[in-house]
């Protein structure tokens, strides 16, 4: 019982490490939108944001947490710890390593850190873009 008891407090740590650090990334961004807004740059009802790989997962992120953009264009984002584990080339030793232990033994991690389970709460467009992996 003692062992299900530190192994439940060691993923509610790893949860809050990891959506602390999606937050604190999204709170950095959102103050360098905020300051382009203030200085004329950007317009706050014409806003977008794109992003490449872990940029494309940000993109994702962040329409998931704020409609203050009206469309987001991801490019090769990771959606989904759990299924990039199982088919990307470096799912297998990176995904834990990122996630803090392995699919099926932190399930709320990798679903809470995952763009794709809030999809119920975006309102923007999107346009997402793949690369090719014909040559993998």
């Amino acid at each position: 019982m003692r062992t299900c008891r530190v192994a439940t407090v060691i993923v509610r740590l790893h949860v809050e490490k990891a959506i602390t650090s999606l937050m604190i990334a999204v709170e950095l961004r959102m103050a360098g939108v905020d300051f382009a807004i203030e200085k004329g740059i950007a317009g706050p009802d014409r806003l977008g944001c794109c992003g490449l790989s872990y940029g494309g997962y940000m993109a994702c992120w962040i329409v998931g947490q704020t409609d203050r953009f009206k469309a987001a264009v991801p490019e090769n984002p990771v959606t989904n710890w759990v299924t990039i584990y199982g088919v990307s080339d470096a799912g297998v030793w990176l995904t834990p390593e990122e996630m803090g232990g392995l699919p099926h033994e932190i399930p709320e991690v990798y679903q809470r850190c995952s763009p794709c389970y809030p999809n119920h709460l975006i309102k923007q467009g999107g346009l997402r873009c793949e690369k090719n992996q014909e040559r993998q």
